[in-house]
């Protein structure tokens, strides 16, 4: 099972209300940086249709491979093209785009650990300028959740370890917390800088793929977190979260939680007369 699509499943109606916050005009023409395995560019091309089209563009082949299957499976190879290229390089003229999208992509991290590094202007730099003066940039961020209701100390305790803030550290200035990110856009002096809040509700009954994609999720937020755990806390994270568990917190006939998506979003300044 993909991750991504895992994740992408669980939170689509965030991801969808803030792409249409952002409103990408049909018969427009967008940039899907860093599209992965290109969910987000498909739903991005359904919003421009039926004459606008959606560029992908990833370093990862095997994601750009995916997209592409993807693509050709939504019948939409006409509208949406993927292409394989770096974000610090963009391999297209200026102001080709009317907009640009940028999902779970630009948090700052070290290089050397698989991240595009601490200073994040370069890119955006990159994306103002294949973007069109006044078209919009937008960059969207999972930003929080809350999944085991009625544990809130647990989750506490999960939500605060080294692995879960990954690859954000404690001695890390502000500015590289992505909540920051409407600094980033003012320092790059992108104009009307928003930041929205889009949340994806998950309510009992959960059965079948959302249930195998929700402990699929609590693995990918928590997993690696366990080392950090005291046994007690341990053995409550296997007792609720893993799917073979008869306490599987997600089957009670209660159960609701919630993950939430942040968009970040600025226009390009016009050209100076």
């Amino acid at each position: 099972m993909s991750l991504a699509s895992a994740m992408h499943r669980l939170t689509e109606p965030a991801i969808r209300s803030a792409l249409s916050a952002l409103e990408p005009a049909p018969g427009s023409l967008g940039l899907d940086a860093a599209c992965g395995n290109g969910d987000h560019s498909i739903w991005l091309a359904w919003a421009v249709s039926p004459d606008g089209q959606v560029i992908g563009l990833d370093i990862c082949k095997e994601g750009l491979i995916k997209a592409r299957a993807s693509s050709a499976r939504a019948e939409l190879t006409d509208r949406l093209a993927f292409l394989a290229g770096d974000l610090h390089c963009l391999p297209f003229p200026d102001h080709a785009f009317d907009w640009a999208w940028c999902a779970d992509s630009l948090w700052p991290g070290p290089k050397s650990r698989g991240f595009l590094g601490m200073d994040l202007m370069p890119i955006l730099k990159e994306l103002m300028r294949v973007v069109r003066p006044g078209g919009q940039i937008a960059i969207l961020f999972w930003s929080s959740q809350r999944l085991l209701p009625g544990h809130p100390f647990l989750e506490a305790r999960l939500n605060a370890s080294h692995a879960a803030c990954y690859p954000f550290q404690e001695d890390w200035p502000q500015r590289a917390h992505i909540l920051s990110a409407p600094l980033w856009l003012h320092e790059a002096e992108l104009k009307e800088i928003r930041g929205r809040t889009f949340v994806a509700d998950l309510q009992a009954p959960i059965h079948g793929q959302t249930r195998n994609d929700l402990a699929a999720c609590f693995q990918m937020l928590w997993g690696k977190a366990l080392p950090e755990l005291a046994d007690g806390d341990r053995k409550q994270f296997q007792r609720l979260c893993l799917l073979q568990s008869p306490d599987f917190i997600a089957d009670r006939a209660d159960y609701y939680a919630f993950i939430t998506y942040t968009l970040f979003s600025g226009r390009v300044p016009a050209c100076p007369d």
